[in-house]
């Protein structure tokens, strides 16, 4: 027996019609019951507190978000706002107008009918599919903040994402690989999966550099006769290049004979596009990458790929500090001039208890040895 639609609502082929049009609105269609209730549901509540809008007099989202941008671009002629953010913001804007949104695109629909029913059941399960959860997150942020221009601009009665309206899905759990070790085969496997980024996640892995330095390492900091890569920058959040995280961060790391190899490779296979500002590690057209890039398109990928528990970028120095303390068993001082920590006691705040482990399973090796004779 088929269920029985409420009033206001018929069926089609590929959805749910919702009529509209004694409210003043028009006949909004939604893929799935339940949105199509919730839009309803909504319209009526709005319209009896007198919020209710048009539906006709309701621009499309793509148009408010460049009135948006407009806005954002000033805030940066007045120093409110970094040039770096109204980029991350222009990049997340173009993410949201290009995505699907019933029969079109976001950009195309209606800011009325950005119910927050339809943005639960539609744009958010959308929008997080196949995208790392923080960059997700940060792209429904600027979302919010569209919406919000929105209700400055009379285009909407208020915000359907304000005040915590919407769920986001959950975070998915980051293996904590400081108190335990990543091993040598996890590593191996991450980099045999990592696809375009394999190399950029074993350089990390094998030299301890933090995604800032490495992302703007260029060819004159590789000094491939001596077998050192010299760090004296990195890439800032904002996207602009500065000396690097501390004066112990300027530092020299042997690279050994496998790595440097790679590494010689890397360079004579880099295409001609690639190497207009001289960079190690560039995006494919020459430009200088993200850690955001690095983590969610090429180590959680990997990650997934390879059938293991999500780390982080920082989890590969990490990986790297203990084979300093606990393969090639290094003097604490050698530790923390290697990882480019300030001074020692910030190592051992960080390592210690590897470092404890270390000695005990020196101390013990050697004393089995001794029980041997």
């Amino acid at each position: 027996m088929s269920r029985k639609l409420p009033k206001g609502i018929r069926k089609r082929d590929n959805g749910y019609i919702v009529n509209l049009r004694k409210f003043g609105g028009g006949e909004p269609q939604r893929p799935t019951l339940e949105a199509a209730v919730a839009l309803l549901e909504n319209t009526i509540a709005d319209h009896q507190a007198g919020e209710f809008l048009p539906r006709h007099r309701s621009p499309v989202f793509a148009d408010i978000a460049a009135k948006f941008l407009d806005h954002e671009i000033e805030r940066v002629r007045r120093d409110d706002l970094g040039s770096g953010e109204l980029t991350n913001k222009r990049t997340n804007v173009d993410h949201l107008i290009n995505l699907p949104f019933e029969n079109k695109t976001l950009g195309d629909a209606k800011v009325a009918d950005l119910r927050t029913g339809a943005i639960q059941l539609q744009i958010v399960p959308t929008l997080f599919e196949g995208r790392a959860h923080k960059t997700a997150a940060n792209i429904f942020a600027v979302f919010g903040q569209v919406l919000k221009h929105a209700v400055l601009l009379e285009a909407i009665r208020s915000n359907p994402v304000a005040n915590k309206q919407i769920k986001l899905p959950a975070k998915p759990q980051i293996a904590d690989t400081l108190t335990s070790r990543l091993s040598k085969d996890i590593i191996n496997l991450i980099v045999e999966h990592g696809g375009r980024h394999s190399f950029t996640i074993e350089f990390a892995a094998w030299t301890g550099l933090r995604a800032g330095e490495q992302a703007a390492l260029t060819w004159q900091d590789i000094d491939f006769d001596r077998g050192l890569v010299h760090v004296k920058r990195a890439r800032k959040k904002d996207g602009t290049v500065g000396a690097a995280k501390t004066k112990a961060g300027h530092r020299s790391i042997p690279l050994d004979a496998e790595l440097l190899g790679k590494l010689r490779a890397w360079k004579l296979a880099q295409p001609i596009n690639q190497r207009i500002n001289n960079l190690v590690f560039p995006t494919t057209f020459g430009k200088m990458d993200s850690a955001d890039n690095w983590r969610n398109r090429g180590l959680h990928g990997a990650c997934d790929r390879a059938g293991v528990a999500r780390i982080s970028w920082h989890s590969l120095r990490h990986f790297f500090a203990s084979i300093l303390l606990f393969d090639l068993q290094e003097a604490d001082a050698t530790v923390t001039t290697l990882m480019g920590h300030k001074d020692i006691s910030f190592t051992r705040r960080q390592y210690g208890h590897w470092m404890d482990d270390a000695r005990r399973d020196t101390d013990i090796a050697e004393r089995l040895l001794k029980a041997r004779k």
